[in-house]
């Protein structure tokens, strides 16, 4: 449940640990944990768990990445220097 959505996410740093737990999390409680009458969410709900897993995994990605604290000025001035040299490759070739 999350290897492309912290590939996208990856500009949200820190997120993208918080969505592959709360994602994981997620589907291992909407399946398994019997919390109605001994059903479990999925059988109450009729979702299946990697729809909720996803959305779940997707707000805990956003949130995560935005309380995160920025990244240290010399670690953005490094990534630009390389966006731009990767942009000058991609130009030449």
């Amino acid at each position: 449940v999350g290897a492309g959505r912290v590939i996208l996410a990856a500009d949200y740093g820190a997120g993208a640990a918080a969505g592959i737990r709360s994602g994981g999390l997620t589907v291992i409680v909407w399946d398994y944990l019997r919390v109605f009458g001994g059903l479990t969410l999925g059988e109450v709900t009729g979702l299946y768990s990697l729809v909720t897993g996803f959305a779940i995994s997707a707000a805990s990605i956003v949130i995560a990445g935005l309380l995160a604290a920025k990244p240290a000025d010399e670690i953005t001035a490094e990534f630009d220097t390389v966006r731009t040299y990767s942009e000058a490759a991609d130009a030449t070739a």
